[in-house]
């Protein structure tokens, strides 16, 4: 068990969720790396730990409610607690355009862009209101500001997590818990201006934040 801060991470891979972890880890933070495919990301959760930070990775699937609450269960469990801090990064999505995607398909993508999303926040929530205490951050994108025809599934599920991180930071106002979003308005790659570790400096910059400046959103292009 552990007793420093903790950030879980639900959508932990390379890219964007590696990035946060890399931020919070350098800031001492204690890393609960939850991934879909633990077995294809030990070598990055191996890499956290060679540079210093304490991290473990749990396996869920955040498009079920029972599979994302069972690996929250264990990161508690091995972390003494609620986080310090909780980053929803998960995303699915499908190409094409909306008139050719199928209901099923989208509700199947919106479990994951939205459903999980819920279902992580309201997990930590309570044990952070009672705390007083604690960041719930979501990873917004630019396509819910401008829907993209060829990935209108994305565009669909950005903005309805950014409409669920932006009700839920006015229902967080005033309980010493913050909640928002970084929405990452343009593409994320090392030979771009928007990095990674870019990304994740952001999210971390959120957390740090007091209260009565903490905004709904940072937009990062």
């Amino acid at each position: 068990m552990f007793r420093r801060a903790a950030l879980f991470i639900i959508g932990f891979g390379p890219g964007i969720g590696l990035g946060i972890a890399r931020a919070f880890g350098r800031s001492g933070y204690s890393l609960g790396l939850i991934s879909r495919r633990t077995t294809a990301h030990r070598d990055l959760a191996h890499g956290l730990v060679q540079a210093g930070s304490t991290a473990r990775l749990f396996q869920a699937d955040a498009a079920r409610p029972e599979s994302l609450k069972r690996a929250l269960g264990e990161a508690r469990a091995m972390f003494g607690g609620e986080p310090e801090v909780l980053v929803y990064n998960a995303a699915a999505a499908a190409q094409g355009p909306a008139s050719a995607l199928s209901p099923e398909g989208l509700a199947a993508n919106l479990r994951v862009d939205v459903v999980g999303a819920l279902t992580a926040a309201q997990e930590v929530l309570p044990g952070m209101r009672r705390r007083g205490s604690g960041s719930v951050l979501f990873t917004g994108g630019g396509l819910a500001l401008n829907p993209a025809v060829a990935m209108s599934s994305l565009s669909i599920g950005k903005a309805a997590l950014r409409n669920l991180a932006l009700v839920l930071h006015k229902e967080a106002a005033g309980s010493g818990v913050k909640v928002g979003l970084v929405s990452v308005m343009s593409p994320v790659a090392p030979d771009r201006p928007l990095t990674a570790d870019r990304v994740g400096a952001t999210f971390l910059e959120m957390h740090r934040r007091p209260s009565p400046d903490f905004p709904a959103e940072i937009q990062l292009s």
